[in-house]
């Protein structure tokens, strides 16, 4: 429906398993400027588990469809998990439950520091660390001191310039995850991955969302109003009324736009000026939906 210009609102809320989730989206919020709020706001302890997450997402679901998030993300670690097969067992019941409403589950196996390593990683190389405990010594070779507590976060440089600020680290671990994701193990093999790279690359686009609509908006002299459809974390339809827009969508390395010609992709920290081509497309697009509907 075509109604007064008004910023779209899409939620997402991270529901982190401890403090080491919490201080890297919180300042990756921070310096990139995502869309996002993260829950609890700071727990209590260094690491606590997928369980005590789970009543919050409850109770984000029991929610008005009007006043839920858009989008509920759990960001857990695997260790202490697939080591017990009782255990195993139980988050995989709860994950089929939870993904059937719509939870998007982010792991990493063992722990996200593996995502942290692989900031320092040129390509993907098969590990099998089964333990955060073994993983912190190798990152130990690349963050002196590593360790998971406020302080650390707060205050490491090491960490902040390399984990947090470098964008080009992001995409080379980006590369490394997906790599993780894809490597099919052989039958009893421990084999380390993460698809923290899938949600990220989600939140990039999101970003790209928010620009495109802000550039229509000062093109467009018209009401219109954009909305979402979102395909798990990999592709967002844009719509205007019944009339898909465009779509952005990503296949864990790049983001690409598709409008009504060739897609192209976006740089992720791009800005207007690197993709004209497609701006000028996208107006001329959304000018003709209006004109068909007027």
């Amino acid at each position: 429906m075509i109604m007064g210009r008004q910023r779209t609102e899409f939620i997402v809320k991270i529901f982190g398993e401890g403090l080491t989730e919490w201080y890297y989206f919180d300042a990756l919020r921070s310096l990139e400027r995502f869309p996002f709020t993260l829950e609890p706001n700071l727990p209590s302890k260094s690491k606590s588990s997928y369980k005590k997450r789970l009543p919050n997402i409850d109770k984000e679901l029991r929610r008005p469809q009007q006043e839920r998030a858009n989008l509920i993300v759990l960001v857990t670690d695997l260790d202490n998990i697939v080591s017990s097969p009782s255990e195993h067992a139980k988050y995989l019941e709860a994950k089929r439950k939870y993904e059937a409403k719509g939870v998007v589950f982010i792991e990493s196996h063992p722990c996200i520091e593996l995502w942290f390593l692989y900031h320092f990683k040129p390509k993907f190389e098969k590990s099998n660390y089964t333990s955060y405990y073994e993983i912190k010594e190798e990152l130990e070779q690349y963050l002196s001191g590593y360790d998971k507590s406020r302080k650390y976060y707060s205050s490491d440089t090491g960490f902040k310039e390399n984990i947090i600020s470098s964008y080009e680290k992001r995409v080379s671990a980006s590369r490394c995850c997906r790599a993780s994701c894809k490597y099919e193990a052989v039958e009893g093999e421990v084999v380390n991955r993460s698809n923290i790279h899938s949600f990220i690359l989600f939140l990039y686009m999101l970003k790209w969302f928010y620009k495109i609509e802000d550039y229509i908006h000062d093109k467009i002299q018209r009401k219109i109003s954009l909305d979402i459809e979102c395909k798990g974390i990999e592709k967002i339809n844009v719509k205007v009324g019944n009339a898909n827009l465009f779509t952005l969508a990503h296949d864990g390395a790049v983001i690409n736009c598709f409008s009504s010609t060739m897609p192209q992709e976006l740089n992720l920290n791009g800005s207007y000026k690197d993709c004209q081509d497609i701006l000028d497309i996208i107006e001329a697009d959304l000018k003709a939906i209006l004109d068909s509907e007027a």
